[in-house]
């Protein structure tokens, strides 16, 4: 998408484009606040690690829907998923 950048104001396309990808971005916001629990945590807890490994499921699920709106398949439709990402074949 080319950027004019004569306007310091976002554009209704770009406020549009946020709006789709915010789910990700506060999953990515989640993993981030689960990793820096656990760096600066003494002993980190089971419940630590727990958190950390929801938050990076919840980071797949999201950016697996961004795919599926961007490609138009929100109707259900399937979606192969590159195996490097769910470790099973598509």
């Amino acid at each position: 998408m080319a950027t004019d950048l004569s306007f310091d104001e976002p554009t209704a396309d770009d406020l549009a484009a946020i709006d789709v990808e915010m789910p990700l971005i506060e999953a990515e916001i989640a993993v981030l606040d689960a990793e820096i629990r656990i760096l600066t945590a003494v002993r980190p807890a089971a419940l630590d690690w727990r958190r950390l490994r929801r938050a990076e499921q919840r980071v797949m699920r999201e950016a697996t829907e961004l795919v599926r709106i961007h490609r138009g398949l929100r109707d259900g439709s399937h979606l192969d998923v590159p195996r490097t990402l769910t470790g099973r074949a598509a």
